[in-house]
């Protein structure tokens, strides 16, 4: 029993002295990239290093920090045992995993990357074209260039036997070709000639008026955003 006693009291010393050794020194690999690692006033800070130090802190070790340019480095010297661990801003890849043993993230950065659906290629010219050939704006064309038709017909039929009208052909195929190039060109600009038979100009004077006003709207609603 004296025997047992003095070997749990020379045990019960020996961990009180392995207790009270110096602290460890473990060398830990950073980088200066703020919030996380910077300097100040000659110290380095930061949100990684504070946390090390409260790590560092209850695990009773003392630490030294080798500051490396690149994270590349700051890898190489944990794989080459020259640091014993390393804390920044380091991002979590599977091919990193496969030569490292990573923490669990402590920092969630949100970062979302969005990529279209389909590159866009030919610039601009093929996104217009594109955009019009789409199932929404299909439909909506080809209404306005019936609608457009339509009015070229009522208009080459009252202007057709006026030879000082708008249409100079009386035939049909090149006379609708000119009322339909007359009825697309008031949709964007004020069309050069004018109707002379009075059904024709009330057909363009309606058509006219319906054209301009969609701009009219959008006119009142810039000027509603605008500050």
């Amino acid at each position: 029993m004296k025997r047992l006693a003095i070997v749990l009291l020379l045990f019960l010393f020996s961990a009180v002295g392995l207790a009270q050794a110096p602290n460890e020194v473990v060398r830990v690999a950073t980088r200066l990239v703020k919030p996380f690692v910077f300097e100040d006033g000659g110290q380095l800070t930061g949100f990684s290093i504070e946390l090390w130090q409260e790590i560092s802190s209850q695990m009773n070790v003392k630490s030294e920090f080798l500051v490396k340019p690149t994270v590349q480095e700051l890898l190489n010297s944990v794989k080459s045992n020259e640091a014993a661990l390393g804390i920044a801003a380091i991002s979590i890849t599977a091919e990193r995993e496969k030569e490292l043993d990573l923490s669990q993230p402590m920092f969630g950065a949100g970062l979302q990357i969005l990529t279209p659906i389909k590159a866009a290629r030919g610039g601009h010219i093929s996104a217009i074209v594109a955009g019009a050939l789409s199932s929404t704006a299909l439909p909506l064309l080809a209404i306005v260039l019936l609608i457009i038709v339509g009015i070229a017909h009522l208009v080459w039929f009252f202007e057709r036997r006026n030879q000082a009208g708008l249409i100079a052909h009386p035939s049909y195929y090149p006379g609708i070709l000119e009322a339909c190039w007359w009825a697309a060109s008031t949709l964007a600009t004020q069309a050069d000639q004018m109707p002379r038979t009075a059904m024709a100009r009330i057909t363009a004077v309606v058509w006219m008026f319906a054209t301009s006003e969609p701009a009219f709207g959008s006119v009142i609603a810039r000027q509603k955003i605008a500050p």
